[in-house]
């Protein structure tokens, strides 16, 4: 769990492959920020924020790593209170769906 150094080089690779148009199907790309939050604001998560912005917030879903990481009604309570990203960002992704899972 947590924001490292290769989850970092890993979603700004895709941002920048998003940004210069590299990627053919990009309303494909989904990522799982489910375990990369901290309990706490910190300086990852000012990062995962930033990336989230370039890659756009239709490209991230809120699941859960439990048993191994935070029980999964705290997922979005951490994500919210933690990630400085403004009301309707959060709100836009706790309200996505991977568009394999029906409503």
């Amino acid at each position: 769990g947590g924001y490292d150094f290769n989850t970092h080089e890993a979603l700004t690779t895709w941002a920048e492959a998003l940004e210069n148009g590299r990627i053919e199907e990009p309303d494909r790309i989904f990522f799982d920020i489910a375990a990369t939050v901290t309990r706490h604001p910190t300086e990852e998560n000012a990062k995962i924020a930033n990336v989230v912005r370039r890659i756009g917030t239709s490209h991230f879903v809120v699941g859960s790593d439990w048993p191994a990481f935070n029980q999964p009604r705290w997922v979005p309570v951490n994500f919210r209170n933690n990630v400085p990203l403004t009301k309707k960002e959060h709100d836009d992704i706790l309200d996505n769906v991977a568009p394999y899972f029906e409503r």
